[in-house]
């Protein structure tokens, strides 16, 4: 299975590096700030995910990757192709991993731009109220009740050796 890892990683590798460059190419004037986020993307710690390390979240940061160029894109021109391309697009990030459920609220505001015009005009939705009471406060409170009282994540049972800093123990 390592093989098999390894070119899908390698796979994935080569294109989130071929879309970085591009997504720079296209988006930047000048050279030299070209240069320098060229370089801060193709040599990020990340990457090693996707050469020479067995993991399989390689196709998960490619897609999210891609997601993101996409968004970009439909903000400099909203079309609806462009819009039904990050829904699916959305569908195979949430296929690979839960975390692309962040992308979900953006993209329900987009459709309801496109389709809803005159809804997003006369109600703003998004401001620091909305987001507070409706996302940050039920995701922190759900988030606390499921870690100390559903999985009780907070209780080790692992033993520590006396090779372990206590540091470490944050990260076993």
């Amino acid at each position: 299975y390592k093989e098999a890892f390894d070119l899908v990683d390698a796979f994935c590798g080569f294109f989130f590096v071929l879309t970085w460059l591009l997504f720079v190419h296209r988006n930047q004037k000048s050279v030299s700030i070209k240069v320098i986020m060229g370089l801060a993307g193709i040599t990020s710690p990340f990457l090693l995910n996707f050469f020479g390390h067995t993991e399989i979240n390689a196709p998960v940061y490619l897609f999210n990757l891609l997601w993101m160029v996409q968004l970009v894109g439909y903000l400099q021109d909203p079309r609806s192709f462009r819009l039904w391309l990050l829904t699916l697009l959305f569908l195979i990030c949430l296929m690979l991993h839960s975390v692309a459920l962040l992308f979900l609220p953006v993209l329900i505001l987009f459709w309801i731009k496109q389709h809803a015009p005159g809804l997003h005009r006369k109600h703003n939705l998004v401001n620091w109220r909305t987001v507070s009471y409706f996302i940050l406060i039920p995701v922190f409170i759900a988030g606390a009740i499921l870690y100390f009282f559903v999985f009780e994540d907070y209780k080790d049972p692992r033993g520590l050796q006396f090779t372990v800093q206590e540091y470490d123990r944050l990260f076993l």
